[in-house]
C-alpha cells in the first residue's frame, strides 16, 4: 500500500484495505467450530477421557451457592487434562487415555467440548505463528513458509531459528543514520566538507540557515544582484522589495508557492517584512562553476531540488571573502546545468565497540573527544592509545555514522531546548518534535527482517518502560534510541544483562529520580526511593511471592507481599550516587551526555550495610576482604586496568626518588671538634628517669661564625668527617652555647640507636663518635652516606622485565618490541611471586613496567569482597600533628590492608617512644603500601621496634609508607550503637566523636542508618528494661538508645551440614580452598572426590572450626561448581544480651577514607576502590533481584500475555519459567545459564499451547493487544510503503 495525496488514489488506497480486512475477518476463525456438553460430574472423583486431536475440553465448576461458574481444567488436542487460572484444579492424575479430576462438594461439575475441523493446508496455522511473533503477516512471509516445507514444528523451529540468527537492527543506528542537520557553532560534530562524499545541495537559493543575516541587493545591467556577506548568492530578474540592504526574516526552503523568503529593514521584521519567492541560484555567467555527472550525486526526492555527492569532487567553486561572515556556506556546483548551493551538514563518524572512533577532538568538535568512557558495556572492546584526544578509544553500541543519501528524517539537538524550531524546520519531512521518539521503531518494525527480536524489544520495553518524555529528555532522540537499544540488542540475550544496562540507563535515572541520588551522609537528607520501588514491583518480582506456575502463595488464605517500605527505604541508598558521564562529541547535545551508561561518584554513595529481603544481607555470600589470600593480586582471575604513563597515584608517587643529594651544612660554617662528644643529663641517656626527653648529646667545637641550626626535620642524616669517616645521626642537628648567642661553641647530636631499650646504646654512640672524630676533625652535615648520590627511596611495585606478570601485562611475548599493552588484563592462570616484594606485600594498587625506557601504569583491581561492620579496631592516623594524629583518628578494621606502618623505638617501660625515621623506612615494602596491624607489627619487631602509638607526628615519606596516609598505632577503639524505636541503628564510632572527625558517618543523632537482623529476642527498648544501672544501654536527649557493641565469634557447623541448613544457615561467603587458597584439606576425601552436594574444607590437623569452609554445589545453570562460605557466624552483642548479625558492606567503612581530598597519591586509588565496590554493591542487588524466586514466574507471565495468550495455564508458565531458570527450553534451545531469554522466547513461541491452533476455539485463551501493535500489523500486512521515502 502506497500513501497517495491525490483523492483517485485515497480512494483506491481504501478499497484495497477494505477488502484485504474483510479477507482477515473471514479467515480470523479458520476452521469449522460444533459445541457439545458431554456429561455432568459429581462430587467426589470425576474419570473422563483426554480430547481428541480436534478438541478442546474443559470442566466447569459452578459453586452451589453462589452459582459462580469457573473452567477449572481442560485438555486439548490429545494432551491431558491441565489446571487453569484463577482457580486451577490440582491433584489431577492421567494415564495414557484418561485423567482422574479430583472434586469437591462445594461446587456442580459439567464437561464441555469443542470440536474443531481445521481448512486444508498450513496456510492458517502459518498466520498464527507470525502474527504472534512478527508485526504483521505478509503474503511473501506466508509464501516462503510453503516452500520450505516440512511439517508445521519443523517450519515453526526453523522459522524461529532463523529469527535469532538474524542481525539485530538497532534504534540508534537506525536513527543516526538518517541524521544530517545543518551544521552550525552549536553543534557537537565535524561537517561534510564542500567537494567531498556526503556534501550536500539545493537549487534554491536561501535558506533558514540565512534567517537574520543582511541582504544586500543592487541592480546591474538590469538584473538585480542579491548578496550575503559582500559574495554574489543569485542573480534574478525580479525583486519586488527593490534594492538596499535588508535583514532576512523567514525563509521556506522550497520553490513555487511551498516556498518563500521574508525579508524587511533591519529591525523591522516583526511587522514590515514582504514575502517574496524563494528564487532558484542563478547567474548570468556560471562558466566558471564546476560541474558533476549525473552519476556522481544521489537525488533526495523528500527535498526540491536536492542532492548529496556520492563520491569525492576534484575541484568546486567557493567564493572566498576574508570579511564575509557566512563565507563558509558560499560554494556552488552544477548539475545538469542548474547552480546549487553547498549545504553545511553535520558529519557524525562511527564509533561503536567493536570499531571505536580514532578522530581527533578538534575534528569532532573542539574540545570533545568521542570517545565514550570505559563501562561494563564497551570496556574490554576499548583500544588503548587508538584516539589522538584519549588514552583509550571506546565505543558505543548503535552509534553508527549518518548517511547523508538517506536525508535528515530526524531531529539531533545541537543544545539542549535550544534552536528547536530551526532544528524541525531543517527536517526533510517535518515532523512534531514532541513525537518522534518511537518513528524510527515503527519504521523499523515494519521493514525490519528481524521481526521476532523487534517483537521481544517491544514486549520488554513495556515491562520495563520510560515515558517518551523521558523525565525532560522531551526532544532528545539518542537517549530514548539507546534505552530501546538495551532490549533489541539482548532481546535473546540474558536479563541479567537487561537489567543492569536499564540500571545505569541516565534516561531511566532521570526517569525515575535516582540520577543525582545521594545518600544521608552527602545530601542530609533521605534517598528518593522511586526506582528502588519500581525496579521490583514492576520489573522484576511484582508485590506478592509467587509459585513456579505463577500463582500466588497464600498463608493463611492470605498474600504473602515481597516487599514492605522498610526494604524500599534500604534499597534507596543503593541507588546514591549515580549522575551521567562527562559529555562528549559526535552524540546529541552538548552539555549533558544522556547516552553513555551513568557513572558512580562514590562521594555521594550510601556506604552503611544494606539488608535483602530474604532474611539477610546484601553482602551475603561475598568473601570477606579480610580473607584475601597472600599475593591475591597474582592469583588466577586478577584484573588490571591500563591507566597511562602516569599512575592513579600521580607524579608525587611516579619516578619518586626521596631526597637530593645535598650538604646541609650552612654556607661559611666550619665546625672542627673541640673536645669529645657526651651525654647531655637532663635527656633519656642521662637515664631511665628523663624518658620523657628525647636523647641528646653534645660535642665541643671550634667558634663558628654566627649562631646556625641545621637541618631541624625528623630525618636521618649523616656526619661526614675530613678524615673520610661517615656517621649516622637522626633529626636535629644544632650549633648552640646557651651562654654565648654571639658564636656557637657547642653542636648538639640526636642519636640513631637501633634499640632505645638497650643501656649500652648511647655510651656505645658516645664511644663511636669519639672514636670517628677526634679533636680537631672538620665536620660536615649531609643527607646521605656517600656525597653527590641520592638516598635509597620506596617506589611503586615494579614487575621486572620477563618476569610472568611482565608479560601479561606487556601483551606480547614479554619483549619490548612486542608489547601491546592492553587496556585490560585479566589473568588466565597463577603467577608465580618472583621477588621479595611481592611476598611482603598485602594489597598492591600500581603495577609500573618498562617497555623501551618508558614506564607504563597498571591499576590493579581488588576482587569483589566486603567487610564486616563491627570489628575490634586499632587506631589509624595521618601525617599527624606534633602531639598526636588529632582529627585523622579513625578506627581501622586490623585484619584489612587499610594503613601503612610507622616505627617507633622501644622506651625503657616498653612501650612506644622515639619515632623512627629513614629516607627508606625499612618497615615499608612500596610507596603508599597499605598493610594489615599484624604485618606493620611484625615489620617493626623486625627492627627491634614497635607500631606507634600515634602521639607522636608528623607521618611523611622518612617516618611511614607515604604522605597524606592512614598509619597503623597501636590504640585499640570499637563501636557502638545508637537505636531508634523500630530498630533501625546509627553505627558510632566513638573515635571519630572524639576526635572531631572530618568523617561524620558514625556520630550519633543523625539520620545515617540502617536496618539490622536482630536475634530472636529484638532489639533493645526502653519499655523491655534495657536502660540499666552498669549502662549498658542509656537514653539520649532525642529519646534513642545508645548501647555498647562487642564482637564475638563463633562455629556455624561442628560437622559436615546438610544442604539445607547451608542454604540457611552459612552466611558469610569464602575464597575458594582448592584454587586460591593454600593448606586446606578436604575433611572428607571420599565426599570431596564424588562432587558431593555439600564438602569442608579445614586447615591441616584443624577441625570444622570457624577456619573451616564449606562447597555448596551451585546449579549448571548458576554457574556450576561450588559456592564457597566460611563456617563462621560473626555477631554483635548489644546492650548486654541481644544480638545482631554483623553486617558486611561492600562500601569503604570506618577507617577506610584518607583525611585529605587533596591529595591524588592516596585520594585516588581510594575513590577508585570505593567506585568498584559501589558497582559491586549494586550489582549484589541486581542478582539478588534477578535471582529472587519470584522473578522468572513474574517476568515470563508477563512476556506469554504480550504474544501468546492473556490467560497462560498454570503448566504454560512453568514450563517457560523452568527454560528461564535454567537456560534451556525444552527444545533444547538456549545457552543454559539462568536468565537466558532465548531459551525463554524459544518456549513461549514452540510450547504446545502456543503451537495448538485448536486453542482458538477456548473462550478463555484470549489475547489483548496493545492498540500501537495492531495498527502496526494491519500496516505491515498491507504492505504499506510511504511516498518520497518518507519516515
Amino acid at each position: 500500500m502506497r500513501r497517495s495525496t491525490g483523492t483517485g488514489g485515497s480512494l483506491v488506497m481504501r478499497r484495497l484495505c477494505f477488502e484485504v480486512l474483510a479477507a482477515a475477518c473471514a479467515s480470523a476463525l479458520p476452521f469449522d467450530l460444533a459445541h457439545s456438553e458431554l456429561q455432568v460430574c459429581s462430587g467426589g472423583v470425576c474419570e473422563v477421557e483426554r480430547s481428541a486431536a480436534n478438541e478442546v475440553r474443559r470442566l466447569v465448576a459452578t459453586h452451589k451457592a453462589t452459582h459462580v461458574e469457573a473452567v477449572i481444567a481442560r485438555s486439548y488436542a490429545g494432551h491431558e487434562w491441565e489446571g487453569l487460572f484463577p482457580s486451577p484444579l490440582s491433584g489431577i492424575h492421567c494415564t495414557a487415555s484418561k485423567c482422574t479430576l479430583p472434586l469437591g462438594d462445594a461446587y456442580t461439575y459439567k464437561l464441555l467440548r469443542a470440536t474443531v475441523t481445521p481448512p486444508a493446508g498450513t496456510a492458517h496455522t502459518t498466520a498464527r505463528l507470525l502474527s504472534q511473533g512478527t508485526f504483521g503477516v505478509r503474503k511473501a512471509d506466508i509464501d516462503a513458509f510453503s516452500a520450505a516445507g516440512g511439517d508445521d514444528a519443523d517450519a515453526s523451529a526453523a522459522w524461529f531459528d532463523a529469527q535469532v540468527a538474524a542481525p539485530p537492527t538497532l534504534a540508534q543506528a537506525y536513527t543516526r543514520a538518517r541524521q544530517n542537520p545543518r551544521h552550525n557553532s552549536k553543534t557537537v560534530g565535524a561537517t561534510y566538507k564542500p567537494c567531498g562524499k556526503g556534501a550536500r545541495y539545493h537549487a534554491y537559493a536561501f535558506a533558514t540557515r540565512d534567517v537574520g543575516q543582511a541582504l544586500r541587493v543592487s541592480k546591474s545591467n538590469g538584473v538585480f544582484v542579491l548578496k550575503l556577506s559582500g559574495v554574489a548568492l543569485t542573480e534574478v530578474a525580479e525583486w519586488a522589495p527593490g534594492t538596499g540592504t535588508f535583514e532576512i526574516c523567514t525563509v521556506a526552503e522550497a520553490f513555487g508557492d511551498d516556498g518563500g523568503v521574508g525579508v524587511a529593514a533591519a529591525g523591522k521584521c516583526k511587522n514590515d517584512a514582504v514575502r517574496v519567492p524563494n528564487p532558484p541560484v542563478a547567474f548570468a555567467d556560471s562558466s566558471g562553476i564546476v560541474s558533476v555527472e549525473a552519476d556522481a550525486v544521489h537525488v533526495l526526492t523528500m527535498r526540491q531540488m536536492t542532492f548529496v555527492l556520492k563520491r569525492d569532487q576534484p575541484s568546486c567553486t567557493a567564493f572566498e571573502n576574508a570579511d564575509a561572515v557566512n563565507a563558509a556556506d558560499l560554494h556552488f556546483i552544477k548539475l545538469g546545468g542548474a547552480v546549487h548551493r553547498y549545504d553545511r551538514r553535520l558529519k557524525l563518524f562511527a564509533n561503536t565497540p567493536e570499531a571505536p572512533s580514532t578522530e581527533d577532538a578538534g575534528e569532532v568538535s573542539p574540545g570533545l573527544c568521542p570517545a565514550a568512557a570505559p563501562t561494563f558495556m564497551n570496556a574490554w572492546q576499548c583500544r588503548r592509545g587508538a584516539s589522538p584526544c584519549a588514552a583509550a578509544a571506546c565505543g558505543a553500541r548503535g552509534e553508527a555514522a549518518n548517511d547523508p543519501t538517506l536525508g535528515n528524517r530526524y531531529t539531533f539537538l545541537a543544545k539542549t531546548q535550544i534552536d528547536q524550531v530551526e532544528t524541525v524546520q531543517n527536517l526533510d519531512w517535518p515532523q512534531a518534535l514532541n513525537d518522534a521518539k518511537m518513528l524510527p521503531f515503527h519504521n523499523m518494525a515494519l521493514t525490519a527482517d528481524d521481526q521476532l527480536r523487534l517483537r521481544v524489544a517491544w514486549a520488554l520495553v513495556q515491562i520495563i518502560p520510560v515515558a517518551e518524555d523521558g523525565g525532560g529528555r522531551l526532544k532528545d532522540h539518542s537517549a530514548y534510541q539507546q534505552y530501546l537499544d538495551t532490549f533489541i540488542a539482548n532481546a535473546f540475550g540474558n536479563f541479567r544483562d537487561i537489567l543492569q544496562e536499564v540500571a545505569y540507563s541516565p534516561i531511566m535515572g532521570k526517569y525515575l529520580s535516582f540520577r543525582g541520588n545521594r545518600g544521608y551522609a552527602s545530601g542530609k537528607t533521605l534517598p528518593d526511593q522511586n526506582f528502588a520501588r519500581e525496579i521490583m514491583q514492576l520489573f522484576t518480582i511484582g508485590l506478592w511471592r509467587l509459585n513456579p506456575d505463577g500463582s500466588e502463595v497464600l498463608e493463611g488464605g492470605e498474600h504473602v507481599q515481597t516487599y514492605d517500605t522498610r526494604d524500599i527505604v534500604t534499597f534507596a541508598r543503593v541507588w546514591t550516587g549515580f549522575f551521567e558521564q562527562a559529555h562528549r562529541g559526535n552524540i546529541e547535545t552538548q552539555y549533558e551526555n544522556y547516552v553513555d551508561p551513568m557513572r558512580i561518584d562514590p562521594q555521594h554513595r550510601d556506604t552503611l550495610p544494606k539488608t535483602d529481603l530474604l532474611g539477610g544481607y546484601l553482602g551475603d555470600g561475598y568473601p570477606l576482604c579480610a580473607d584475601l589470600p597472600p599475593q591475591h593480586f597474582l592469583k588466577r582471575g586478577a584484573k588490571y586496568v591500563y591507566h597511562g604513563v602516569e599512575s592513579i597515584e600521580g607524579e608525587a608517587y611516579d619516578g619518586f626518588s626521596g631526597t637530593a643529594s645535598e650538604d646541609l651544612t650552612p654556607e661559611g660554617v666550619t665546625i672542627t671538634v673541640k673536645s669529645p662528644a657526651e651525654c647531655m643529663a637532663w635527656t633519656h641517656c642521662g637515664g631511665a628517669d628523663k624518658a620523657e626527653h628525647q636523647a641528646k648529646f653534645r660535642v665541643g667545637v671550634a667558634e663558628a661564625t654566627g649562631k646556625e641550626d641545621i637541618a631541624r626535620d625528623a630525618a636521618e642524616k649523616y656526619l661526614h668527617g675530613s678524615n673520610g669517616e661517615v656517621l649516622r645521626v637522626y633529626g636535629t642537628v644544632q650549633l648552640r652555647d646557651w651562654s654565648n648567642d654571639a658564636a656557637p661553641t657547642q653542636m648538639q647530636i640526636t642519636p640513631f640507636p637501633e634499640n632505645t631499650d638497650e643501656a649500652d646504646a648511647y655510651t656505645a654512640f658516645v664511644t663511636q663518635f669519639n672514636a670517628k672524630f677526634p679533636v680537631g676533625t672538620q665536620i660536615t652535615v649531609h643527607n646521605t652516606a656517600v656525597k653527590g648520590r641520592a638516598p635509597d627511596a620506596l617506589g611503586q611495585y615494579t614487575a621486572a622485565a620477563g618476569s610472568e606478570l611482565y608479560t601479561a601485562l606487556c601483551g606480547g611475548n614479554g619483549f619490548d618490541d612486542k608489547c601491546t599493552l592492553p587496556l585490560h588484563v585479566m589473568l588466565s592462570r597463577a603467577l608465580s611471586c618472583e621477588d621479595d616484594t611481592c611476598r611482603q606485600v598485602d594489597d598492591l594498587t600500581t603495577v609500573r613496567i618498562v617497555v623501551n625506557d618508558q614506564a607504563h601504569y597498571y591499576t590493579y583491581v581488588r576482587p569483589q569482597c566486603v567487610k564486616l561492620a563491627f570489628f575490634d579496631g586499632k587506631l589509624t592516623g595521618s601525617q599527624g600533628w606534633r602531639g598526636g594524629i588529632g582529627k585523622t583518628a579513625q578506627c581501622s578494621d586490623p585484619a584489612v590492608p587499610v594503613a601503612g606502618a610507622a616505627c617507633c623505638h622501644k622506651t625503657v617501660a616498653g612501650g612506644s617512644g622515639q619515632l623512627a625515621a629513614a629516607h627508606k623506612p625499612p618497615q615499608c615494602a612500596l610507596l603508599g603500601e597499605r598493610m594489615r596491624y599484624a604485618t606493620a607489627a611484625a615489620r617493626c619487631a623486625a627492627q627491634g621496634m614497635v607500631v606507634c602509638d600515634g602521639s607522636l607526628g608528623p607521618y611523611d615519606f622518612t617516618t611511614a609508607c607515604g604522605a597524606s596516609q592512614q598509619t597503623w598505632t597501636d590504640g585499640s577503639c570499637g563501636f557502638e550503637v545508637e537505636i531508634n524505636g523500630d530498630g533501625l541503628i546509627n553505627l558510632i564510632s566513638p573515635t571519630d566523636k572524639a576526635s572531631g572527625t572530618w568523617d561524620t558517618r558514625f556520630l550519633n543523632d543523625t539520620e545515617n542508618t540502617f536496618y539490622p537482623r536482630w536475634g530472636s529476642e529484638g532489639f533493645p527498648t526502653e519499655a523491655s528494661g534495657d536502660i540499666t544501672a552498669d549502662a549498658w544501654c542509656v537514653k539520649t536527649e532525642a529519646g534513642k538508645l545508645h548501647c555498647s557493641a562487642q564482637v564475638a565469634d563463633r562455629p556455624v557447623f561442628t560437622s559436615v551440614p546438610t544442604r539445607v541448613d547451608v542454604e540457611k544457615r552459612a552466611r558469610i561467603g569464602a575464597f575458594n580452598p582448592v584454587v586460591t587458597l593454600a593448606g586446606y584439606v578436604c575433611a572428607d576425601g571420599a565426599s570431596c572426590e564424588a562432587g558431593a552436594d555439600v564438602v569442608v574444607y579445614v586447615k591441616e590437623g584443624a577441625s570444622i572450626d570457624t577456619h573451616a569452609i564449606i562447597g555448596l554445589k551451585r546449579e549448571p545453570a548458576r554457574g556450576g561448581g561450588y559456592a564457597w562460605f566460611m563456617n563462621r557466624e560473626s555477631y554483635v552483642i548489644v546492650g548486654g544480651h541481644h544480638t545482631l548479625r554483623n553486617p558486611p558492606a561492600f562500601m569503604p567503612l570506618s577507617g577506610e577514607r584518607p583525611p585529605s581530598t587533596k591529595v591524588a597519591a592516596t585520594y585516588r586509588p581510594y575513590l577508585l576502590y570505593a567506585e568498584q565496590s559501589a558497582h559491586h554493591e549494586t550489582g549484589a542487588l541486581l542478582d539478588h533481584l534477578f535471582y529472587h524466586p519470584n522473578t522468572a514466574p513474574f517476568l515470563v507471565k508477563l512476556l506469554i500475555q504480550r504474544f501468546i495468550t492473556s490467560n497462560p495455564s498454570p503448566r504454560y508458565v512453568t514450563a517457560v519459567a523452568t527454560a528461564f531458570s535454567t537456560g534451556k527450553a525444552e527444545n533444547g534451545r538456549g545457552s543454559g545459564r539462568y536468565g537466558d531469554l532465548h531459551a525463554t522466547i524459544a518456549e513461549i513461541m514452540l510450547d504446545r499451547e502456543a503451537r495448538s491452533s485448536v486453542l482458538d476455539a477456548d473462550p478463555g485463551f484470549g489475547a489483548t493487544r496493545e492498540p500501537f501493535l495492531k495498527v502496526l500489523q494491519v500496516l505491515r500486512s498491507l504492505e504499506m510503503q510511504t511516498s518520497h521515502g518518507q519516515e
